[in-house]
């Protein structure tokens, strides 16, 4: 709920907290975020599940987002936060799937929550041998004395 210049946030724990307007920064995208159910298969945005155990046991919600294994689901028969309730991924038993991701299958472009492999074998990149690479260094002499850094390139000479 936004208010003149505070808003209630609904956190991954379940419990609404307070921000200032300043506090919030944007709005997370969780659209290709993946979560497994009780069952051990793949929950997206947009899916149906049922809610097996905990504190909403029998409640069927629609997943609005995902943060870790916390699932974000909204209810209709829930007034309280607009409907909006947070369960965990494992308590949870998949109904449906969303309709973007079952023309998917349908269509064969993508198959979901699969492990992607790759037919083709890569070449081996070829590999500086150098130590100092990627390191954190802090400068000694020089204008930029005190500074600290990350070394991202080096000459033979």
């Amino acid at each position: 709920r936004i208010e003149h210049d505070t808003a209630q946030v609904i956190d991954q724990n379940d419990q609404i907290k307070t921000l200032k307007a300043q506090g919030i920064r944007r709005k997370i995208d969780s659209r290709r975020a993946v979560g497994r159910d009780a069952n051990g298969n793949g929950v997206g945005m947009g899916d149906n599940v049922k809610i097996i155990k905990g504190p909403y046991q029998g409640e069927t919600g629609t997943v609005k987002h995902i943060h870790r294994s916390s699932l974000f689901l909204w209810t209709k028969n829930r007034l309280q936060n607009s409907g909006i309730i947070v369960t965990s991924t494992k308590f949870c038993q998949i109904q449906g799937i969303s309709k973007s991701r079952q023309q998917a299958v349908i269509s064969g472009q993508s198959q979901p929550f699969q492990k992607y492999t790759r037919s083709v074998q890569r070449q081996p990149r070829k590999r500086r041998n150098d130590e100092m690479l990627h390191k954190l260094v802090s400068i000694t002499k020089g204008p930029w004395k005190g500074y600290l850094g990350i070394i991202k390139d080096t000459s033979d000479a």
